[in-house]
């Protein structure tokens, strides 16, 4: 059985112009969008890592802010709830993008 392809008037076809196969553009559009979500994934989890190491760098600092809550200084009793949001924030936003990163979505 005889295929046909088009050929251009240096009697290459369109393929061999380039050197290269063409691909369709929606394959090369997912490869740049796959790209960009593994740098926010990685980004995400690298501030949530970071934000641990943090905590646990400083935790005597706030173990003596919460002396200082206990003394009356009620204001000090912010600092953990901003440290919670800080993290639910961060870490959720990871969680999120790394299991869409991997494909799986919550059922409807």
């Amino acid at each position: 059985m005889k295929t046909s392809s088009m050929t251009t008037s240096s009697g290459k076809t369109a393929g061999q112009q380039t050197g290269r196969q063409q691909a369709p553009p929606n394959i090369e559009a997912q490869v740049g969008r796959s790209k960009r979500a593994f740098a926010i994934v990685l980004a995400l989890g690298l501030s949530s890592a970071g934000l641990y190491l943090l905590l646990f760098l400083f935790s005597d600092t706030l173990v003596a802010l919460s002396a200082e809550t206990r003394k009356g200084k009620w204001f000090y009793a912010l600092v953990p709830l901003l440290i919670a949001l800080v993290f639910s924030f961060v870490h959720g936003a990871f969680t999120g993008r790394f299991w869409d990163f991997l494909g799986l979505k919550a059922k409807k």
